[in-house]
C-alpha cells in the first residue's frame, strides 16, 4: 500500500486532507472553479520513485543483452525526509517498482531499504519539490558485478 504525507495512505490522505481544508475553514477565491481538491493539490507535490535493481550480469557481453537491463524492484520500502531529516512521506514499490508520494514543497531526501541480493545499496537523492510540480526520480540498487 502506497502512503501519503505524514503516513496517512493514498485514498485516506485525500479525504483528510480535504476534511482539513475545509474543517479549517480553507476558501476558494471568489469566482474560482477550483474545488476543494485542488487547493489540496496546490499545496503537495507528486513525487515518483522508481527503484531498479542493476547488475544482473557477471561480465559485460559483447553485444548488450536485455536480460542484464536493470528491474523493476517491487516491495521496496522508500522513504522521503525533509532537510531537518524527518520523515514526511514513505511506501512501497508497486509490481512495477514504482511509488507515487504526496510531499510538501521543499528540499528532501530520498531513501530506499536495503533489498536482499544487493549488494550495493541505491544511494540517497536529493531532490527540490514545488507545489502542483510532478517530479520523479529512479534509485538504483546493484549486485556488485558490472
Amino acid at each position: 500500500m502506497t502512503t501519503g504525507w505524514k503516513g496517512l495512505a493514498g485514498a485516506g490522505f485525500l479525504a483528510a486532507g480535504l476534511a482539513l481544508l475545509t474543517g479549517c475553514g480553507a476558501t476558494e477565491p471568489e469566482g474560482s472553479t477550483a474545488g476543494p481538491s485542488t487547493v489540496l493539490a496546490s499545496r503537495t507535490a507528486a513525487l515518483t520513485v522508481l527503484v531498479r535493481g542493476a547488475g544482473f550480469c557477471t561480465h559485460l557481453p559483447a553485444t548488450p543483452s536485455p536480460a542484464c537491463d536493470p528491474r523493476p524492484l517491487p516491495g521496496v520500502t522508500v522513504v522521503v525526509s525533509d532537510a531537518a531529516g524527518a520523515s514526511v512521506a514513505s511506501g512501497r514499490t508497486d509490481e512495477g517498482g514504482r511509488v507515487v508520494l504526496a510531499v510538501p514543497p521543499g528540499a528532501h531526501v530520498v531513501m530506499s531499504d536495503p533489498v536482499p541480493g544487493f549488494s550495493e545499496a541505491a544511494r540517497p537523492a536529493s531532490v527540490e519539490t514545488r507545489p502542483g510540480e510532478p517530479v520523479e526520480i529512479l534509485l538504483t540498487h546493484n549486485t556488485g558485478f558490472q
